[in-house]
C-alpha cells in the first residue's frame, strides 16, 4: 500500500493527499498497536515502512505544504 500511494501522491491534489495520509494514520495505528507481538525482523521491516512513508510526506509538503489530518482509527475502509 504504501508504495503504491507513494508513487500517486508524486502528483497528488490536496484533497487525494490528505486522504491518502488519512488512511495511512488510520493503518499506522492499527499497526502499531498490534507491533507488540512482532518479532525484531518484523518490527524492523515495519520501521521501513514507516521510514519510507515519511520521505513521502517530506515530498509531499514541499510541493503543495504541510496538510493536518484529523483520522478516526476505528474506522474502516473495506
Amino acid at each position: 500500500w504504501v508504495d503504491d500511494q507513494s508513487s500517486r501522491a508524486e502528483t497528488a491534489t490536496e484533497e487525494e493527499w490528505r486522504e491518502m495520509k488519512a488512511e495511512y494514520n488510520r493503518r499506522e495505528a492499527e499497526l502499531d498497536a498490534k507491533s507488540d507481538t512482532w518479532d525484531d525482523e518484523a518490527k524492523s521491516e515495519w520501521q521501513e515502512v514507516k521510514d519510507s512513508w515519511k520521505r513521502t510526506e517530506d515530498k509531499v509538503q514541499k510541493r503543495i505544504g504541510d496538510i493536518d489530518v484529523d483520522v478516526d482509527v476505528n474506522r474502516r475502509n473495506n
